[in-house]
């Protein structure tokens, strides 16, 4: 049996909070269900954040059923697990499940309160049981554990996570009861959102859960998951070095931060009678590339020159970040004056005053020009400036990204 596992799509998104992204996403998926159909899988499982945002644009809505039925009228692909991620409304995602599953879409929005609830039990074309998927989606701090008067940080941290495993546990007890039920062997698959030990995230993702580093260990996940698809880390990788526990990463590049990872989907071999084959990654297309930019004005100007590429289907998206020495008055001007007939677009613009000396003179000019700093980077610093702590300030920038997702500029 072939598995194909992809995850963190984050349809509508609106890249540094402006720039829609629906065409380089809606391509994204056309190449997805053209591996679908060129691999001849016969499941495809989405671990979550389907979307960006809770309210997702009707843009993104439409993308997302567009590939559904495609999939499900252009392919062999006989089941199809979809899981909400931290960034997706459950009740958005589960509203047409009952509809879904008459097309053996699965669609999974919230932790059920039971976790043997979360077990799928999937057939073959004869009615014969195929596959078992235990479909968790993004584990929120209500489904795993109660909130205790008094507590510190660390111990409500490490009560998340105990309750993480709790659930893992309980959800592997409830597949090994199936096995034992059937009275034969068949593949079991797992699903996840969340961050486990040793993932290596991108510079600009967050962690779920504020102050903590790592949600659940790979020996906590049971031995009965022949595979783990894993989503919210969007950079493809094993986890602890197990091909059966992978983090498939996203499709497209969701931030600077990730401008040069390969992104990919991961195609898992299974055994008719339980146990993982072999597993493959598959990259995925650069449809746009992301780039950031560093150095003296002049050396910028060159680097955004080099960049032009006419043959690339979309505009290049480019971080810059100036140092002050020899800086004109007019830099931003002059360097989106640059980029207007090159196949480029500057996104965000900023000075690196690391690089400078403080001076009186420095202390009387404004030391930053705001049209050069992203909206988040002005509310970032307003809320350090107003002496929040680090978690309290992720945790407001967070929101502020969610609330700039709704406006229209």
């Amino acid at each position: 049996m072939l598995l194909l596992h992809t995850a963190d799509w984050h349809l509508g998104q609106k890249f540094n909070n402006h720039q829609q992204r629906d065409e380089e996403q809606a391509l994204a998926l056309e190449w997805l269900l053209e591996t679908v159909r060129t691999t001849g899988a016969t499941v495809l499982v989405v671990a979550g954040d389907v979307f960006d945002v809770s309210s997702p644009p009707i843009s993104a809505e439409r993308t997302y059923y567009h590939f559904l039925n495609a999939l499900k009228t252009t392919t062999a692909c006989r089941h199809v697990v979809i899981t909400g991620g931290n960034h997706d409304s459950p009740s958005k995602l589960n509203a047409p499940r009952e509809l879904l599953r008459a097309f053996d879409i699965h669609v999974i929005g919230s932790a059920p309160e039971d976790p043997a609830d979360a077990l799928l039990v999937l057939q073959d074309a004869q009615g014969e049981v195929e596959l078992i998927i235990a479909a968790v989606p993004f584990l929120r701090e209500r489904d795993v554990a109660e909130t205790l008067p008094g507590e510190n940080a660390a111990e409500r941290i490490n009560r998340i996570r105990e309750g993480i495993a709790r659930y893992y546990a309980a959800v592997g007890e409830a597949a090994s009861q199936q096995l034992a039920e059937l009275g034969s062997r068949v593949p079991v698959v797992a699903t996840g959102h969340l961050v486990a030990t040793g993932a290596s995230t991108s510079g600009e993702q967050r962690n779920i859960y504020l102050g903590n580093l790592d949600n659940i260990s790979a020996d906590a996940f049971p031995d009965v998951f022949d595979y783990i698809a894993l989503g919210h880390i969007h950079r493809p990788q094993r986890v602890a070095k197990q091909e059966r526990i992978q983090y498939s990463g996203s499709l497209i590049p969701l931030s600077f931060s990730e401008h040069r990872e390969q992104k990919s989907v991961v195609l898992v071999e299974l055994a008719a009678t339980g146990g993982l084959v072999r597993t493959s990654t598959l990259p995925a297309p650069m449809l746009r590339r992301l780039e950031s930019v560093q150095g003296r004005f002049d050396a910028v100007v060159e680097a955004l020159q080099a960049l032009h590429d006419p043959a690339t289907p979309f505009p290049v998206w480019v971080k810059v970040l100036l140092e002050p020495q020899d800086l004109p008055a007019d830099a931003s001007d002059q360097l989106r004056a640059l980029t207007r007939d090159l196949n480029i677009e500057i996104l965000r613009l900023e000075i690196d005053r690391s690089k400078s000396k403080s001076t009186a003179e420095d202390e009387e000019a404004p030391l930053e020009q705001l049209k050069l700093l992203s909206e988040e980077t002005v509310f970032r610093r307003r809320c350090e400036a107003d002496g929040l702590s680090e978690a309290a300030t992720e945790e407001l920038v967070e929101t502020f990204r969610r609330l700039v997702a709704t406006l229209d500029f």
